[in-house]
C-alpha cells in the first residue's frame, strides 16, 4: 500500500512538472521518473524532449563554428549536431534494449527504454548548450586551430558524460530488483559503446570548427576512421 502510495505521487510529481523544470527533475530523480515513465509519459513530454535535444545540440553547433566565424559554417554546424546525436541514439538504441531486455533482472518495455534513452540524449545536449556558452568567447577569440578543437571535444565529453550518468542512474534503479541488480558493467560498456559510434559519426561528418584559411567545406574526405586517426596521432 506505502509503495503504490509513492508511486501515485511521484507519477503526479512528474505529470505536474514539464517542460525545462520536468528534465531537470528527472535527472536528480532518475530511478523514479524511470519507473513510471510508461504510465505519465505523453506525446507532448516526447516532442518536449526532442525539441530540448535538437535545440541544445544546434546551439552546441552553433558555438563550435565561432572560431573561423563562417556564416556557412555556423548553419552547417547547428544542422550537423541534431543529426549527430539523434543519429546515434537510433544505430546503438536497438543494443540497448535488446541487451538490456535479455541481461536485467526486471527489463524495461520498449515505450519504457526509448523514453529513459530520450531523457539522456536531451540531458547531453542541454548539457552542450550550457557548457559551451561561456566557452564561445574562447572559441571566438582562439588563434589556434588545435586549442579550439581541444575546447570543443572537452565540452563533447562533459555532456556525454552526464547524459551516461544520467543513463546509469536510471536504468540501474529501474531495472534491479531487491533479489539481483543489473550489472553496471552493462551499462558501462553500453555508454562506451554510444560515444565510440558517436565518435565516428562525429569523424564522418566534420568539419564542425572549420578552418578560416581552407574556406568552407561541408564534408571532409573520410579518409578511414577515427580511431586509425588518433593511432596516427600516437
Amino acid at each position: 500500500m506505502q509503495l503504490e502510495t509513492q508511486t501515485e505521487s511521484i507519477q503526479t510529481e512528474v505529470a505536474r512538472e514539464g517542460g525545462l523544470i520536468g528534465l531537470l527533475d528527472a535527472f536528480r530523480q532518475a530511478e523514479d521518473t524511470a519507473r513510471v515513465e510508461a504510465a505519465v509519459a505523453t506525446r507532448a513530454e516526447w516532442e518536449q524532449l526532442v525539441l530540448v535535444g535538437v535545440v541544445g545540440s544546434a546551439v552546441f553547433g552553433i558555438v563550435t563554428a565561432l572560431f573561423g566565424m563562417s556564416p556557412l559554417q555556423l548553419l552547417s554546424s547547428m544542422l550537423k549536431l541534431p543529426v549527430l546525436i539523434f543519429a546515434t541514439t537510433v544505430v546503438c538504441f536497438p543494443t540497448f534494449f535488446v541487451v538490456q531486455y535479455a541481461f536485467s533482472p526486471r527489463p524495461l518495455s520498449l515505450h519504457a527504454a526509448g523514453l529513459l534513452q530520450l531523457k539522456a540524449v536531451a540531458i547531453t545536449a542541454l548539457s552542450w548548450a550550457v557548457i559551451s556558452l561561456p566557452l564561445g568567447i574562447l572559441l571566438a577569440s582562439a588563434r589556434s586551430y588545435v586549442t579550439a578543437k581541444l575546447l570543443v571535444t572537452a565540452v563533447a565529453a562533459a555532456g556525454g558524460t552526464l547524459g551516461s550518468l544520467f543513463l546509469v542512474r536510471g536504468f540501474y534503479s529501474a531495472a534491479s530488483t531487491s533479489e539481483r541488480t543489473v550489472s553496471r558493467w552493462i551499462l558501462i560498456l553500453y555508454c562506451f559503446l554510444f560515444g565510440l559510434v558517436g565518435s565516428q559519426l562525429a569523424w564522418n561528418l566534420r568539419p564542425f570548427i572549420g578552418k578560416p584559411d581552407e574556406g568552407f567545406v561541408l564534408f571532409r574526405p573520410l579518409g578511414g576512421n577515427l580511431l586509425e586517426h588518433l593511432w596516427r596521432m600516437l
